[in-house]
């Protein structure tokens, strides 16, 4: 496992007023550190030599605490600061005593089979005041086992090392719902007919856990639904400046992804960056429910290992709608051939670089819509699409490691050539786009 490593953009913002609006709800906090591969959340602290004036932090407070010494677990109904006697054993404690709309303030450590269940507290489809858990500051604290079955969650912060998030129609006590993870390092997370759920700067990878010599885990975020097809499928998924990386099949006959989604309604993956994937980046599957209108873009997506295509939109099994792959940089291939367009997935390729596209997958193409991309070798397949003369689009560093950087050079192909009105409004780095004569291609804008 290592710690997130973002692009070389600085200081980033979230591109979708729900990130902006969660995190200055939830957090006090006034950047977000994307420099020497942390992933933190950066809080006012002290810079020292007396020329620059710093914000003085102020005392952290919560109406509870966690300490593994445990305590009375007595909620403050103000926020106070952390008293021994009062502090709570568990994360499970700390819930049942936990108003919505309460920060629990966790002392540093590792906690083994942390268990989040119990007595729901709220509508858990329903997007209500969380209870939100927070490391203390300067205080690393790892979770491991995370088992989450009640509503109204948010971790920040904290490293969930093996986390999953279950509602479950079928089950009694499984109500999982509203989860937020906002700066977690972690190997690999299930996600489990949850709606509402959000991913926020955050590393998930290797997904093979450390001391478990016969972990079977395949894939570093797994989104899906059980029972099958019961009507609670995932919904409402946000997954934004998340890191996917080394992920490796467990046992040689496994299928492993850094993402994959076998359902999933009102679904966004923004801004995220995937490297050494085994067999793809991210596959939208459907066997275990509808996927629908799925929207991926500005991402930086490097090939996978054992030679498979880096995105796969063929791998459905039944009829899915409104999916938008959109300036995305991708060292690799995306298959997007077979079925008629619209009938399949209601699919829309628009601004995207990518290595190839062959004459094949062009004559057998799914995609309603194929605008503005550019191939590094292969076919046109469109008016509107370019092939690079040179085989090269021009990225600043391919290497398929943390050292990835898929910005674009001066003189790439890709510039000014993006879609000029379907586009994001910010690049993967947070740039305004466009910045020259008209969008650029790929994930990065530089004008």
């Amino acid at each position: 496992m290592g710690r997130r490593t973002p692009g070389p953009g600085a200081n980033r913002v979230f591109g979708w007023g729900l990130g902006i609006a969660l995190v200055a709800t939830l957090s006090a906090v006034a950047a977000v550190s994307f420099g020497g591969g942390d992933s933190r959340v950066e809080r006012p602290r002290s810079v020292g030599g007396g020329e620059t004036p710093v914000e003085r932090r102020q005392p952290v407070v919560g109406q509870l605490w966690i300490d593994p010494t445990g305590g009375t677990c007595s909620r403050s109904a103000a926020p106070i600061a952390h008293r021994d006697a009062a502090a709570c054993p568990t994360f499970e404690a700390a819930y049942r005593a936990a108003r919505q709309g309460d920060t629990v303030l966790v002392k540093g450590g590792t906690y083994i089979d942390a268990e989040l269940g119990g007595v729901a507290k709220g509508d858990p489809d329903e997007d209500e005041p969380d209870v939100r858990f927070l490391a203390a500051p300067d205080e690393p604290v790892r979770m491991h086992d995370v088992e989450v079955t009640v509503p109204h969650i948010t971790f920040e912060d904290i490293d969930l090392l093996e986390a999953a998030f279950k509602y479950r129609s079928d089950v009694d006590g499984q109500l999982a719902g509203d989860i937020t993870v906002i700066n977690s390092d972690g190997h690999s997370m299930t996600v489990a007919s949850v709606w509402n759920f959000t991913l926020l700067a955050s590393d998930l990878g290797p997904q093979t856990h450390p001391g478990q010599p016969r972990d079977d885990t395949q894939d570093a975020l797994f989104v899906g639904a059980y029972p099958v097809d019961d009507g609670h499928h995932p919904k409402h998924v946000r997954i934004e400046d998340v890191t996917f990386h080394d992920v490796v099949r467990p046992f040689p006959e496994a299928h492993s992804d850094c993402l994959q989604f076998t359902a999933g309604e009102d679904v966004v993956v923004r801004r995220s960056r995937f490297y050494n994937c085994a067999d793809a980046a991210i596959i939208p599957k459907n066997d275990q429910g509808p996927i629908r209108d799925l929207v991926i873009e500005n991402s930086v997506i490097n090939e996978t290992v054992n030679g498979s295509e880096e995105i796969n939109f063929f791998d459905t099994g039944r009829p899915c709608g409104a999916i938008s792959f959109r300036n995305n940089s991708v060292i690799g291939t995306i298959r997007i051939d077979g079925g008629e367009p619209g009938t399949d997935c209601d699919l829309a390729v628009v601004g995207n670089i990518t290595s190839s596209l062959s004459e094949t997958r062009c004559a057998t193409s799914q995609a309603g819509v194929l605008e503005h991309n550019i191939w590094e070798t292969g076919v046109p397949c469109g008016a509107t699409n370019l092939v690079t003369p040179d085989g090269d689009a021009g990225f600043v560093n391919r290497a398929n490691d943390a050292s990835m950087d898929l910005r674009l050079i001066d003189r790439s192909e890709a510039v000014d050539r993006g879609h000029p009105t379907d586009h994001p409004a910010v690049d993967h780095d947070g740039v305004r786009r466009p910045v020259g004569a008209a969008p650029d291609a790929g994930a990065h804008e530089i004008g």
